[in-house]
């Protein structure tokens, strides 16, 4: 089982992170994934942040081309 926190999940999902390469790559070792409520409310927190306040189109791409998935 593997915990996946709110960073991890903001890496994975946002192509601009530093971190995002690396949160791919990890992604193919991740077996059973378990998520909290809290990492759910703490992403729909940031998004929702950066899609109120940002005119960077891009991250809305991100984020429109993962709920499609």
């Amino acid at each position: 089982m593997d915990y996946l926190d709110t960073s991890y999940v903001l890496a994975l999902a946002i192509k601009t992170n530093v971190n995002h390469r690396i949160a791919v790559d990890f992604e193919k070792n991740v077996i059973e994934p378990v998520v909290s409520e809290l990492v759910v409310i703490e992403t729909y927190v940031y998004f929702s942040q950066i899609l109120a306040t940002s005119s960077n189109e891009e991250d809305y791409n991100v984020l429109e081309e993962k709920m499609k998935q």
